[in-house]
């Protein structure tokens, strides 16, 4: 016996492919199932939705209820129970409640500046630093009847 014929093996006539085993194909379908299940999975639950609203008639009823209370703080200066510095202050106030409305935050105490990085706030933060003059300066020039009018179109636009 010679190396050859110890490290060549015969050569044979060639034998046909033999089938995959059943549990390869059984393995196979679960786990493109299981991708399949976690990719829904991943897309229903990680893709951004919009945020619940409330219905159309909460929000209604927000910004009426800030129109009468506009309304009612008109009336009190036109009647001179208010000047000009206690209706800046209040027109402050209910432009704030109304803030904390939409919002869903507490922006009582919020400034001007951190209002407006709310999107759709921005004309509504102006309009709290254009209110900030005349409820505490000693002598304006603010207009009493601007400041109503800025203030209903500011509820009635969000």
């Amino acid at each position: 016996m010679s190396i050859a014929d110890l490290v060549a093996a015969p050569i044979h006539a060639p034998s046909p492919p033999v089938a995959y085993s059943t549990w390869v194909w059984v393995g196979g379908l679960a786990l493109i199932a299981g991708i399949l299940a976690w990719y829904w999975w991943v897309m229903r639950h990680t893709r951004p939705r919009p945020a619940p609203d409330l219905p159309a008639s909460h929000w209604a009823s927000v910004r009426q209820e800030a129109l009468n209370k506009i309304d009612s703080v008109e009336s009190e200066f036109r009647n001179g129970h208010l000047d000009l510095r206690a209706l800046h202050l209040e027109l402050n106030t209910i432009l704030r409640e109304y803030a904390t409305e939409r919002l869903d935050r507490d922006a009582m105490w919020m400034s001007a500046s951190e209002i407006a990085e709310f999107d759709g706030a921005k004309q509504a933060s102006e309009l709290l630093a254009a209110f900030e003059e005349p409820s505490f300066a000693y002598d304006t020039d603010a207009e009493a009847l601007a400041g109503v009018h800025e203030l209903r179109g500011v509820v009635q636009s969000w």
